[in-house]
């Protein structure tokens, strides 16, 4: 098949007319993959019409794995599942912000899969294209961290309710005062327990070296009468 340059762009996912044929679809996937640098959003579109759509089906596959298995797709299993995952993420993403996308690489894509707070990701997509997977990395997780201690201050303490009148005043002591009996008779409970499990043991022990002394003399008895035989 003769490949054409069409100068597929990551925009071609909001434009490009809707796909209903798979021999379309590979073709514009070897057009994207041939003549541009960055094409993992583009693709993962394409496939996913592919296996949304069934497309597979028309060509003789059973279902979506074989076909991404069989030496027509030609790309591999886990290639094809890394292009759909970062086009799942993010095709709500701005035409502006996919541009960005694509040109940082499926790599740090990957990294920012991971943000669930969509304003930080937009936020970070931004600066992506200027830094290092290691940096991306960092400057993640530096501001979730001050995300988070920001959420943290804007949530206000819940505070007691106020009591106003000597009426309130008594019924919260009386509450208070009751939870505090209740609290010691169960611990009342707890001690008539343990005092009743300790005697236990003791008698227990008892008996148990009362049947060993018996025991013990009986054999006694016996090894003597064995000697003088």
């Amino acid at each position: 098949m003769e490949v054409y340059d069409r100068n597929l762009k990551v925009s071609t996912i909001r434009t490009y007319p809707e796909l209903l044929d798979i021999v379309e679809a590979e073709n514009l996937m070897k057009e994207a993959v041939h003549f541009q640098k960055k094409t993992n959003l583009l693709c993962g579109w394409i496939l996913t019409q592919i296996k949304d759509k069934n497309m597979f089906e028309k060509v003789g596959f059973k279902d979506f794995t074989s076909y991404l298995r069989s030496e027509r797709f030609g790309y591999g299993k886990s290639q094809a599942y890394a292009w759909i995952k970062v086009y799942g993420t993010f095709k709500g993403e701005s035409v502006q912000s996919l541009d960005k996308l694509e040109s940082i690489g499926i790599a740090k894509m990957n990294q920012l899969a991971a943000v669930s707070d969509r304003e930080l990701r937009a936020e970070l997509i931004e600066n992506a294209p200027d830094e290092s997977v290691e940096e991306l990395r960092e400057t993640i997780k530096e501001k979730e961290v001050v995300r988070d201690i920001k959420e943290t201050k804007r949530m206000d303490p819940v505070k007691p309710p106020e009591l106003n009148t000597d009426e309130e005043r008594f019924f919260k002591c009386g509450r208070e005062f009751d939870k505090l009996i209740k609290m010691l008779t169960e611990l009342d409970s707890w001690i008539i327990d343990l005092k009743e499990r300790t005697a236990q043991v003791f008698k227990n022990s008892n008996e148990f070296k009362e049947k060993y002394q018996s025991n013990r003399e009986k054999v006694v008895i016996m090894w003597k009468k064995v000697q003088e035989n």
